[in-house]
């Protein structure tokens, strides 16, 4: 329901990819890089079969070396990593994900669909699922989000395509701020 909220606020000329994972044997593009809604929406809707396992560090390498293969002069670039828990299946060290964002200028924006329990405020106080998001945004220059449930997910995609069209608006209320008007 959360990937199929974010494919159905895209704009008609973004273009995504849906890699879903459990265990590392199970990482699987389900649907290559498309402005197709309906084909991204179906590829949602496919069965992962691995519950209990993450290979999140793994599929991040794996969206950044597919993102690394559009054009940059025709799209912003970027990975967002959806997860429901932490990383426990990669074949591959958190800082492979370092420099593969480096090395093609793609941030990952990461989304944590967490049970409240693991979200601190703070985001990543204590938890150390969230911590790990937290830390892989940071580190790759994308921004980490707490999802509560589905229905913020269209908020979260207007903010991470405000940040990668460089065309955010600031909305400042002066009242609560102290701040005077003619500042």
């Amino acid at each position: 329901t959360a990937v199929k909220t974010f494919v159905t606020a895209m704009g008609t000329q973004d273009r995504a990819e849906i890699i879903k994972f459990g265990s590392l044997s199970s990482i699987k593009v389900v649907q290559a890089f498309t402005s197709d809604k309906a084909l991204l929406l179906r590829a949602a809707d496919t069965l992962s079969s691995d519950y209990g396992f993450t290979a999140l560090y793994s599929s991040i390498v794996r969206g950044l070396i597919d993102a690394s293969g559009q054009s940059s002069s025709s799209y912003a670039r970027a990975v967002v990593a959806f997860t429901d828990g932490g990383e426990n299946d990669s074949n591959v060290p958190r800082d492979s994900i370092f420099r593969a964002s480096r090395r093609n200028a793609i941030p990952v924006y990461t989304i944590g669909l967490l049970d409240s329990i693991y979200h601190t405020t703070p985001p990543g106080g204590y938890s150390g699922p969230e911590r790990d998001l937290v830390q892989i945004a940071d580190s790759t220059g994308g921004f980490y989000f707490y999802a509560p449930n589905a229905a913020t997910l269209v908020q979260i995609y207007q903010r991470i395509s405000c940040h990668l069209s460089n065309a955010c608006t600031v909305t400042i209320n002066w009242r609560s701020t102290g701040l005077s008007a003619a500042w």
